[in-house]
């Protein structure tokens, strides 16, 4: 596992040292700059992936089939823009990055354990968080209720509140709906 994560590393570091220049500055062999800094964009977040999952190699898994689709694809244009003669090999080749850290993945998510669980900070800040908006939105949506709150107090409050009540047996079929008067039949 330690040669893979160290490969790992290696692939993410390269692969940062060549698109960085690229995110910041938007200059990639006569891509425009929006192109260029999406590429170097994407190719960034997937070099800070490659270092997540050497750092939590349980990680590997979940990235393994976006990694996966993005190296494929990225040999399949390579393939066809080389045959095509519409770029060259050395323009191609640091694609062949993405490959490697995919290989690596794959490597990482075969012998490493996958980590399922949340740590406990981040859990107990989610949980907080969840606690202290459930209690904001309960707030909101309580009508004010004037003195003490006790349960004939409640009470009261409840019985003032005027909900419709369907009138069930106009709706059977042998409710009062239903029956008309002999005048009316005929």
């Amino acid at each position: 596992m330690a040669a893979a994560r160290i490969g790992l590393v290696m692939v993410a570091v390269t692969q940062l040292l060549l698109w960085v220049p690229v995110l910041l500055f938007g200059h990639d062999r006569g891509a425009p700059v929006h192109v260029a800094h999406e590429m170097g964009a994407f190719d960034v977040a997937v070099a800070i992936g490659f270092l997540v999952a050497a750092r939590r190699p349980g990680r590997a898994m979940g990235m393994l089939s976006l990694v996966g689709v993005a190296a494929g694809l990225l040999v399949v244009t390579a393939a066809v823009d080389l045959v095509a003669a519409r770029t060259d090999v050395s323009d191609e080749a640091p694609h062949l990055l993405v490959v490697a850290g995919w290989l690596l993945l794959w490597r990482l998510a075969a012998i490493a354990p996958p980590t399922w669980e949340r740590p406990q900070a981040v859990s107990a800040a989610l949980g907080s968080a969840w606690a202290a908006l459930t209690r904001r939105q309960v707030a909101a949506r309580q009508p004010a209720v004037s003195g003490n709150l006790s349960a004939g107090s409640l009470a009261t409050e409840a019985a003032s509140v005027s909900l419709p009540v369907p009138d069930l047996a106009a709706d059977r079929p042998d409710g009062p709906a239903s029956r008309q008067p002999d005048e009316a039949v005929g």
